[in-house]
């Protein structure tokens, strides 16, 4: 009886959950070898990083279709991993040394 119970219960509840959709779409970065997205934030503003043709990383926004590269000025690598909804974005950069440089 229990058994049947919990299989009723479970049925009720699958039939008004909500059915999801989801929309994907491929980004590319223009000219990179590789593009990784770290995040979005409620605009639909996109971050994440590239690897250009040297193999470099690169950090960027992406709003509509208006890419915008991000790189800190004394880093020889950039990853941008997440945004908030006031567009702060978290990142790493990494000197020639391999240390990160003070920001």
């Amino acid at each position: 009886m229990l058994g049947f119970v919990l299989v009723f219960m479970i049925a009720a509840n699958a039939a008004s959950a909500p059915t999801l959709t989801f929309t994907f779409t491929t980004v590319n970065v223009p000219g990179a070898l590789a593009t990784a997205l770290g995040g979005i934030n409620k605009a639909g503003v996109i971050v994440g990083q590239y690897e250009d043709q040297k193999g470099v990383l690169h950090c960027f926004t992406l709003v509509g279709s208006k890419v915008t590269t991000i790189n800190h000025p004394n880093s020889v690598s950039d990853g941008c991993t997440h945004i908030n909804s006031a567009g702060a974005i978290v990142g790493s950069a990494k000197n020639s040394a391999g240390i990160p440089p003070l920001r």
